[in-house]
């Protein structure tokens, strides 16, 4: 069976803070107007199927994946970053991500993205990178519920990524150089966008209520996410564990660009 890896651990607040990147680089403030619409340009309206196969449950994740016809070279999507529902003592957690490799077998898994998690009943919001099986880093700019941000992953070659992060409610965009040194050799044999339960102390965080995150402007390699489904390349997932459905993705737009993944109450 096809199933994600494991990625980014639930932080408690003090450990988000001081991380440090291989290679940083800062940006004036940019709009989601000029970066979307070259992205959907990318690729004509196409109608997708609104479910491609396969449909396979999974215990910590939902969301698209494109798992044959790799390696591949680049991908990312647009959300709005969720409020999240902080109810209670105990933590639970979600992160939206984008990123290359990790499906399977794969030993490797470069993605970047956000994380609301939820610390009794305060929640909690940051952003982060990561080069599986090295430790997620943290950035240390602002993240709120509602922010516009746009993540990209992409293979420079000689085991290099660019990994790219872009508020546009805050203004600031972090541009990261990483590689993967020693180790296993990443394979890219897939690309994802997802919305996830992280890990925690004691396995897969419970899941926070985050309602419906939205995923706009997807794309692989400069095509649309849906336009890998008509080669039978693409798989969508909901999350499931012990039998209860805790979130569940929508069909694809007809551009095959757009999806949303919702929050289900067990």
């Amino acid at each position: 069976m096809l199933a994600a890896a494991e990625s980014v651990t639930v932080p408690t607040p003090d450990a988000q803070q001081g991380a440090r990147m291989p290679e940083r680089r800062r940006f004036p403030p940019v709009t989601s107007d000029a970066v979307a619409p070259a992205l959907v340009s990318a690729t004509p309206a196409l109608a997708v199927p609104s479910r491609p196969e396969p449909l396979t449950p999974s215990r910590n994740w939902a969301g698209y994946v494109v798992y044959r016809g790799g390696p591949f070279t680049q991908v990312c999507a647009t959300w709005v970053h969720p409020t999240v529902a902080c109810t209670g003592p105990g933590h639970s957690a979600v992160s939206i991500w984008v990123g290359l490799g990790g499906i399977a077998t794969s030993p490797t898994l470069e993605q970047t993205g956000t994380l609301a998690s939820c610390q009794d009943g305060k929640a909690f919001h940051s952003n982060w990178y990561e080069m599986l099986p090295a430790d997620v880093v943290f950035y240390n700019d602002p993240v709120r519920a509602g922010d516009e941000l746009w993540a990209q992953v992409t293979f420079l070659g000689q085991d290099t990524f660019e990994l790219l992060l872009r508020n546009f409610t805050a203004g600031w965009m972090e541009l990261t150089y990483a590689q993967h040194p020693d180790g296993p050799k990443p394979d890219r044999m897939s690309a994802e966008v997802i919305v996830e339960a992280p890990n925690g102390p004691s396995g897969y965080a419970p899941l926070a209520d985050f309602g419906t995150v939205s995923l706009t402007s997807c794309m692989v390699d400069g095509q649309s996410i849906g336009s890998y489904a008509a080669r039978g390349d693409l798989m969508v997932n909901d999350m499931e564990r012990d039998g209860i459905r805790l979130a569940t993705a929508s069909g694809l737009n007809r551009d095959g660009t757009a999806f949303d993944v919702t929050w289900e109450n067990p």
